[in-house]
């Protein structure tokens, strides 16, 4: 079952929590809603926005002064491995989508698509999801769950190479993940 939320809402959502407000309402930023066709990976938008899962999403970016992009994502008990905290591998999916995002958004890729060549994962300290109870493993409460901060910011240019440093915050701004990734532009289809 997928949520039913609009890029509308999800960014109305994205005003209004404490977390996410500076960001969204900075006007330096473009923005580009989680339910958009120019959200450019269809996984939170297809696979993982479900009822219990990611809940909304939000892409934000500005390429000047340097390129960077956060994305702002309202999380459920679905994205556990354990109880209440977020599961490693959702966490680095984030990553990737943020950076993927990013490099999409700004045409650091020239409009060919790049591949993830590199994916280093720092995990600082869990990333803790409202509405799941710790004895039972279920979802409780009214299915608010966590909204979290993944940010992504181009390290530099190698050619047709690209590295993203990233992290993650959560609600209080703390740093919970970080990453170090390499992007590898695809190479143009020749013209017959």
């Amino acid at each position: 079952m997928t949520a039913q939320t609009t890029p509308d809402a999800d960014a109305a959502y994205f005003l209004t929590h404490p977390a996410t407000s500076p960001l969204i309402g900075d006007k330096s930023y473009t923005q580009i809603p989680g339910g958009s066709a120019l959200f450019h990976d269809p996984f939170f938008r297809r696979a993982a926005r479900t009822h219990s899962a990611v809940l909304r999403t939000a892409f934000i970016f500005r390429a000047l002064p340097n390129p960077e992009g956060h994305l702002l994502i309202q999380v459920g008990h679905g994205v556990c491995g354990q109880s209440g905290v977020a599961h490693g591998g959702f966490l680095a999916t984030v990553m990737d989508e943020v950076s993927g995002n990013l490099i999409a958004s700004t045409r650091l890729d020239q409009g060919l698509g790049m591949y993830t060549a590199a994916l280093n994962m720092g995990y600082k300290r869990p990333v803790l999801v409202e509405g799941f109870d710790l004895t039972t493993g279920e979802g409780v409460g009214d299915g608010s769950g966590t909204v979290i901060v993944a940010t992504a910011r181009l390290a530099r240019l190698e050619g047709r190479k690209v590295f993203i440093g990233a992290e993650i915050r959560d609600e209080r701004g703390e740093v919970c993940t970080t990453a170090e990734l390499i992007f590898v532009q695809k190479k143009p289809v020749p013209v017959l």
